[in-house]
């Protein structure tokens, strides 16, 4: 595997790679899915990892330090989610990247955060929320001048 490529860096990388790695680590957030330029990309990091059957491993999900932006788990359309279907906050993000096909790396050394991080897999986001979660970082790429994706 690989950590923190972009798109045009596994294009790179295919062009003389012999063996295609099956994993690719990166930062993943409500604000940066995957990589930090990912709202104004032309080509999805998902889709194209999903069409090359490489899979994305997500850290950094809740993580609040994001380019100055509000911590995810203060983020009020993820805690509306959260309250809507009885869940953390945490729980929703975690939900919300294993929806989007990929694997989830959370961590915690308190027991009560290893159970709630167990939870994941005993409810599912419906598309209207996956949709309102993949938009914010359009969202947050945007200005009154300049609106993305354009």
């Amino acid at each position: 595997g690989v950590s923190n490529f972009n798109v045009a860096q596994l294009e790179d990388l295919l062009s003389f790679a012999k063996v295609m790695p099956v994993y690719l680590q990166n930062k993943y957030s409500i604000y940066h899915p995957g990589h930090y330029d990912e709202a104004s990309a032309e080509q999805s990091l998902m889709e194209w990892l999903n069409s090359h059957r490489v899979v994305m491993t997500g850290y950094s999900i809740i993580h609040p330090e994001h380019a100055g932006l509000m911590s995810p788990m203060d983020d009020p359309h993820v805690k509306a989610i959260s309250n809507r279907h009885g869940r953390t906050p945490s729980q929703v993000l975690h939900r919300w990247l294993l929806q989007l096909g990929a694997v989830v790396i959370p961590r915690s050394r308190r027991r009560e955060r290893i159970i709630e991080n167990s939870r994941l897999f005993d409810f599912a986001l419906p598309d209207s929320d996956i949709r309102l979660l993949n938009g914010l970082a359009s969202l947050v790429k945007s200005t009154p001048s300049k609106r993305t994706p354009t």
